[in-house]
């Protein structure tokens, strides 16, 4: 029988005490774990780097007759291909919907380190076209780096351990209708250990990562291209009950 460790079953009881019972005030040694430690899995992100967002392309978002579809088509705009630089940010305040990582209402700029993590993250269907837009940090960011646990920087075994427990929460793909109560509220505690946004690995793309912006003005859009997905391809084989990891 598989050694579970102490840590794993208190992080399943925080999980379950914050998606089942209470959402707001749960305490725990482990958050005590991270606001102690905050500096050890920070990350500079700095004043001019580039990050990548996407969204799936529809002409319908853009044009509504055949003289606006002729006037997109023989348009000189190189610099905005797909959509321009207001509709490839993150969604007014009002209009954001509930995320992985922001409540209703609450705006977050969901972004990649490399155009192939956005396509993957978007997890479009064949033949469907995406529109990827390039954005330039407008200031110096530091950032919850919860890809550190992979690095042997960490001396704490348990720091490590909840770092990648928590990465696990943020990078597995989540579908409608989802309960995103606990990655909000870790995400509530990063902002309030003074973090302008958190870093996690991509499930999807192998080496991509996700940077996601707490504050959506720290970045600008600065052009958009469009890409056609030609192709998708997935690799499986069988497995047992063994072979299901605990956490």
């Amino acid at each position: 029988m598989r050694n579970f460790s102490e840590l794993s079953y208190e992080f399943i009881k925080w999980k379950n005490t914050v998606n089942k019972r209470n959402r707001y005030f749960t305490k725990t040694d482990l958050l005590r774990l991270l606001y102690d430690n905050d500096k050890i899995f920070s990350y500079d992100v700095l004043q001019g780097d580039i990050f990548y967002r996407g969204r799936i392309f529809n002409l319908d978002d853009i044009v509504s007759n055949n003289n606006q579809y002729i006037e997109w088509v023989d348009s000189n705009e190189k610099t905005f291909q797909g959509y321009g630089k207001r509709d490839s940010g993150a969604p007014i305040a009002k209009t954001a919907t509930e995320g992985r990582l922001n409540g209703k209402g609450i705006s977050f700029l969901y972004a990649c380190n490399n155009v192939e993590t956005v396509i993957y993250e978007l997890r479009p269907t064949k033949d469907e076209k995406v529109s990827i837009a390039e954005f330039v940090v407008k200031r110096n960011c530091i950032f919850a780096d919860l890809t550190r646990f992979k690095s042997n920087k960490i001396n704490d075994a348990r720091l490590a351990d909840l770092l990648r427990l928590i990465a696990d929460e943020f990078s597995t793909p989540h579908y409608a209708g989802h309960n995103y109560a606990f990655t909000q509220y870790l995400a509530g505690h990063f902002m309030n250990m003074g973090f302008d946004g958190i870093i996690f690995s991509s499930s999807l793309s192998p080496q991509g990562e996700n940077f996601v912006f707490f504050h959506p003005n720290d970045c600008e859009a600065v052009s958009s291209r469009l890409f056609m997905v030609e192709d998708i391809s997935i690799k499986f084989n069988s497995l047992t009950r063994k072979d299901f990891r605990f956490l």
